[in-house]
């Protein structure tokens, strides 16, 4: 639930969501109980959780629980500083208010109620961890294996439709507005999770057959294409909690993708299909690109509504590369079963 918005000097709407249920009912802010986790910021609440978990020794945190949560396809939650917690009080009778109303949520503590979650800005060595209480609007401090609430909250952005969104490696992407949803005009080509790990690169074929574990690829391993075509990743890459999208993006589930498709005029009975799909109303060739990257026939492109498809290819499960100048295939965020993920695929021969 959106409970704070604003825009930013650029014009880009901002801001943040709570989850609709607590991640727990009690629990410490960390097993490390006697060293600074350097959680400092009283208004980043990411860097401190990635701070807390960071940490020599660490096995499990309030923190913790934010990060692994996973909701609504968003992996990007995090433990709330003190300053977000003050501003989801702030606008706690209406979060209250509307939780009332979705099935399966639970309110935030009520005026008459007394209780305190956890916030990741640290105090001191051993205890002082700030505390938040729903009911006096106040903070305390509290030791820091002291059991308390865990709310996870996650920040987002929606850029206009002529805007930009930069990655952990300093890459800028384009972005464009379609129907109700903004998506990048560009394949991402980022080297590391959202946090600053690498994702491993330049495995062989086998080791690419073998791995259970995110991992991307340039075509060919030729750096030329990653400039132009952006990267290849597994599966594993787009399921890694840590994330490959900037902060406040996710790779789409296949329900966002069916809802780009419905926007260009997919039918709801052709949006329950597997397969070719989209012929009749040029659904693929509204997406690509009229670059000369695509091989002729480039049929049915038209780029109707600024989605800029290039044909990028992708890695067989074996490891061999295929498909350059020919197909275009992502992933979405959301499985097919047990061993496989839904994804999209647009063809230089064909406009569905």
């Amino acid at each position: 639930m959106v409970f704070h918005v604003y825009r930013d000097a650029s014009g880009t709407e901002r801001g943040l969501v709570v989850a609709l249920n607590n991640q727990s009912e009690g629990a410490a802010w960390s097993n490390i109980t006697n060293s600074l986790a350097g959680a400092s910021s009283s208004w980043d609440g990411l860097a401190n959780s990635n701070a807390i978990v960071a940490q020599l020794g660490h096995t499990n945190s309030a923190a913790k629980l934010c990060l692994d949560y996973v909701s609504g396809a968003f992996s990007d939650w995090y433990l709330p500083s003190k300053h977000e917690l003050n501003l989801l009080w702030f606008n706690l009778f209406l979060v209250n208010k509307s939780m009332v109303g979705i099935t399966g949520s639970t309110e935030l503590l009520s005026a008459n109620s007394i209780g305190y979650y956890w916030s990741p800005s640290e105090f001191s060595l051993y205890s002082a961890c700030p505390l938040f209480s729903f009911s006096h609007n106040n903070s305390s401090f509290s030791s820091k294996d002291y059991n308390n609430k865990v709310r996870a909250i996650r920040a987002y952005s929606v850029p206009s439709n002529s805007g930009s969104v930069t990655d952990i490696d300093g890459n800028t992407y384009q972005t464009v507005t379609i129907g109700t949803q903004v998506w990048m005009k560009e394949n991402i080509k980022v080297s590391k999770y959202r946090n600053g790990d690498a994702i491993p690169t330049g495995l062989s074929n086998t080791a690419w057959q073998n791995i259970t574990s995110g991992a991307c690829a340039i075509y060919d391993n030729n750096p030329v294409n990653d400039s132009i075509y952006g990267k290849l990743y597994n599966w594993y890459a787009v399921a890694d909690p840590r994330g490959l999208c900037p902060a406040g993006w996710h790779v789409p589930s296949d329900g966002e993708w069916k809802t780009l498709e419905s926007n260009l005029g997919m039918t709801s009975s052709e949006l329950d299909n597997t397969g070719s799909r989209g012929g009749a109303q040029n659904i693929g060739g509204k997406l690509k690109s009229t670059s000369s990257l695509w091989q002729s026939p480039n049929t049915g492109a038209t780029n109707t509504v600024g989605f800029s498809a290039i044909p990028a290819a992708y890695r067989n499960i074996d490891g061999p590369f295929y498909g350059l100048g020919v197909d275009a295939v992502w992933w979405s965020s959301s499985l097919n079963g047990t061993n496989k993920a839904w994804s999209r695929l647009l063809t230089k021969g064909d406009g569905s």
